[in-house]
Parts: structure tokens; sequence; C-alpha cells
């Protein structure tokens, strides 16, 4: 693993004791780190949600978060797998009707194929999230969108919290999810 990483353990677990959560971290890149919650087992998330949450934005607030992946927007690429004949999903056709034309255009953002967004009734799924950001799902999206796509895509990461007010025409009915980000 080469990301920094932050590791949320409680001193009194038995199952992954405090010294060889240590020597895990030990073995990370140099932005990892270890909280360690007091009077905590291994259930840190159970045992002391308030706490967990507040470690993991200490750690992203302190910059963290900056090392982490570049502006994504993630397609779905498994829906309409089982039909018979298909060779190539809607999502894959997509994904790389969306990197072409960001080799066209440039814009600092990257196509990341995932195997779900949840939507497989509706494909093909375009998805944008990222941390403490509003998160949208787009489904029937077709190569016809590519741009809107994009577009919308930029106005998303160019925004503090990915909330986007307005949508272009081409996606107005192809929004199918969309949810605040945590409080």
């Amino acid at each position: 693993m080469r990301c920094p990483s932050l590791l949320i353990s409680g001193n009194e677990d038995t199952t992954a004791p405090p010294a060889s959560v240590e020597a895990l971290a030990a073995s990370l890149p140099r932005r990892s780190q270890v909280e360690m919650l007091n009077a905590c087992g291994h259930w840190t998330a159970v045992e002391k949600p308030t706490e967990t949450v507040s470690a993991m934005q200490r750690y992203y607030d302190a910059g963290a978060g900056a090392s982490m992946p570049p502006a994504l927007l993630f397609v779905c690429t498994t829906c309409v797998r089982d039909a018979a004949g298909v060779t190539e999903t809607q999502g894959a056709r997509l994904a790389r009707a969306l990197r072409a034309s960001l080799a066209a255009t440039g814009g600092g953002l990257q196509i990341r194929e995932v195997a779900c967004l949840n939507g497989c009734r509706s494909p093909c799924n375009v998805g944008l999230r990222g941390a403490r950001r509003w998160t949208y799902r787009f489904s029937r999206c077709t190569l016809a969108e590519v741009d809107a796509l994009l577009a919308t895509a930029r106005r998303y990461w160019a925004s503090a919290d990915g909330a986007l007010a307005v949508l272009p025409d081409a996606l107005q009915d192809r929004l199918s999810a969309h949810t605040p980000p945590p409080i």
C-alpha cells in the first residue's frame, strides 16, 4: 500500500493489539499515522463512534487528503453484463468515450471504472463523489451525454462541496440519486 493511511485502534484491543497496529503503521508511508482510542476494544466505530469520526476529521483536515486521488468521475462498467451476446458493456464504451474526450480537451479529471453504482435497472450509471461533498448518480447515460457529464464533473470538483444547483438539460432526466455530504 502506497497511500497515506490512518489506523484507528483501541488501546484495549486484543484482536489487533496496539503494538501490532504501531508496527503496521511503521511499514506504511510517512504520512500514515495511528490514532489510539482510550478505553476501547476492537470495534472503534461501534464503541467510540464520535471519537472515531473526530480522528478521521483531524487526519483529513491536517492535509492527509492532499495526496489522495484527483477529481474522479465514476463509471459502472458491469451493467447488462449478463445479456446474451454482449461483448462490451455500455459503461465500458462510455468510459472509453469520456477518456477520449478528456485526452482531446484536458481538464484534470480521471475516469474510474467501477463494478457497480447500484443502478442496474437503468444502465449506464455514472457517479460523482468525494470527501465532504454531495454524491450524485446519473442513470441511463449514453455517448450523447459525454460533454454534459464532463462539464458537470468539472463544475462539481470546482465547487466547495460538490453541490450542483443546476444540471445541463442533457442530464436533467438522468439524475437518479443525490445525497448530501455527511454532517
